[in-house]
């Protein structure tokens, strides 16, 4: 499992999205100047680990995955991120 966690890894390394692993459990990060960009790359983060866990026959537990915003902005949508089709 390490290896192919670490497979996932690297292709998240490819890309601007910081990420943090602790045994079956990742934290992704982005970080940018416009909401909309954030969200961008957190859906494009979210899309390629779903993709990686398809190809390895895995699955992610929506229902366990949070997004967090952090602002400082007093006024914004709270955005929709998706996992497998599902709103997370």
């Amino acid at each position: 499992m390490e290896y192919c966690c670490n497979q996932l890894l690297n292709v998240l390394s490819s890309h601007i999205i910081w990420w943090l692993s602790y045994a079956d459990d990742i934290a992704v990060a982005v970080e940018g100047t416009c909401i909309n960009t954030c969200v961008e790359y957190s859906q494009y983060a979210l899309s390629l680990i779903g993709k990686w866990c398809l190809a390895n026959s895995l699955n992610v537990n929506a229902s366990k995955t949070e997004a967090l915003l952090v602002t400082t902005k007093r006024k914004f949508d709270s955005p929709n991120l998706w996992v497998f089709n599902e709103n997370i």
